[in-house]
């Protein structure tokens, strides 16, 4: 999404911190969801919640891996 430009920008400049990254990525997602998709706050951060999970659990496994 838009937020990966963020996120890497955050990373290098600001945050070592994964978890506070994955945190703030997660809420401008659900954000950017509600008012793009017009979505109630719930379906939005389900969705975000999961995407971000899926992509962080995949990265951690290929990290590990490769």
């Amino acid at each position: 999404m838009v937020t990966l430009p963020l996120a890497t920008y955050l990373y290098i400049y600001f945050y070592q911190n994964l978890l506070v990254l994955e945190g703030s990525v997660f809420m401008v997602e659900a954000l950017l969801l509600k008012f793009l998709l017009e979505i109630d706050y719930k379906k939005a951060i389900l969705i975000s919640l999961t995407a971000n999970f899926t992509t962080f659990m995949v990265g951690i496994i290929l990290g590990y891996y490769i």
